[in-house]
């Protein structure tokens, strides 16, 4: 993403040349304009209103874009067809003082919204709105997309529509879709086009995977230090097993030759040193299940759009929690009860 360009370059007027260049360079898929920063936030909205009579006068934000956005942002395309520069109707285009036109695009939650009954339906639909100075703008729907996020997970996330030429700001962004093994080479032309064309010698070029990644940083860390500390919980449980499950057999020596020499099989002895350990797992899960799930539903509960709670997560931790604890526990118990029964009993 190429930030900080005037949108009278990109947008007011529109610059084919430009963007037919970027789209030239090797390695380059497609190249679009757009107004906000798609981890950012909604830079303004209109009220529309449909043909269909059952969306009247509903505020809403819409997306500057420019020809071919649904391929240059990897739109899903569910109904429709995407910006073309070979359809000239598509562009803002100001008829007189009073009228323009322009193409639009929908999310698949506004056309439902709309009262479409399928996306489908939805095209060829004609919405208007005013532009804001006066001007009626009338809009032909020529696509539906699935829903895109705007900012954090964590926001509302309203419908929007996205408008083929037309902004109310004033600067724009040149978004690139490109092969990353070619990045490098890619970011050198853009340099240089921009260079040439717009006269931007120091242009503002951004991956969007580090933006995303900046904006859910905190919760990145906040995971990190989850993970160090219940690692390290974990192998300090592990420890504190080994100790007790050690003092534990050598206090139970004698019993575990007694019982080897009435006959009892390793494993049983084995199985019997355990499970006052697997009692102990059982008690804890019951004190830490509920805690961690009130726990983490309240952090989820942070983000607008969230995963549910898998109980098979909690089953499978408690599984494998026991599965450690018997295991440290058995690996102790297996050598004593390997032990002659002689060699425990011979001073008794």
């Amino acid at each position: 993403m190429i930030s900080d360009i005037d949108a009278g370059d990109i947008f007011y007027n529109q610059n084919n040349v430009l963007l037919d260049r970027i789209n030239a360079i090797d390695g380059v898929k497609q190249a679009s304009v757009i107004d906000i920063s798609l981890t950012g936030a909604y830079n303004s909205s209109r009220t529309f209103t449909a043909d269909n009579g059952q969306f009247t006068k509903q505020t809403l934000p819409f997306i500057g874009v420019g020809n071919d956005a649904v391929s240059a942002l990897d739109l899903s395309l569910v109904a429709g067809r995407d910006f073309s520069a070979k359809m000239g109707a598509d562009w803002f285009n100001k008829v007189s003082d009073t009228q323009a036109t322009a193409s639009a695009i929908l999310t698949e939650s506004l056309a439902k919204q709309a009262g479409y009954a399928t996306a489908e339906d939805a095209i060829g639909s004609i919405w208007r709105t005013d532009t804001g100075y006066g001007q009626k703008l009338t809009i032909t729907v020529v696509g539906v997309v699935k829903d895109i996020k705007v900012g954090s997970v964590k926001d509302t996330q309203p419908s929007t529509i996205f408008i083929c030429g037309y902004t109310s700001s004033w600067v724009g962004r040149i978004i690139v879709n490109l092969d990353l093994t070619q990045l490098p080479h890619v970011k050198s032309q853009l340099a240089n086009i921009l260079a040439e064309t717009l006269d931007i010698y120091d242009p503002k070029i951004e991956m969007m995977a580090d933006n995303y990644r900046a904006l859910y940083r905190n919760d990145e860390r906040a995971t990190e230090f989850v993970t160090l500390f219940s690692g390290l919980a974990v192998f300090l449980a592990c420890v504190g097993t080994f100790g007790l499950a050690s003092f534990s057999v050598l206090r139970r020596q004698k019993e575990v030759a007694v019982r080897k020499v009435l006959g009892a099989s390793r494993i049983s002895i084995m199985n019997l040193l355990a499970k006052e350990f697997l009692i102990l797992v059982l008690g804890s899960v019951a004190i830490a299940y509920p805690l961690t799930y009130w726990l983490v539903g309240d952090w989820l509960a942070n983000f607008n759009e969230r995963v549910d709670q898998a109980l098979w997560v909690y089953l499978v931790a408690a599984l494998s929690v026991a599965a450690i604890t018997w295991l440290t526990v058995a690996s102790i118990a297996f050598k004593a009860a390997s032990t002659r029964p002689s060699l425990t009993l011979r001073y008794e």
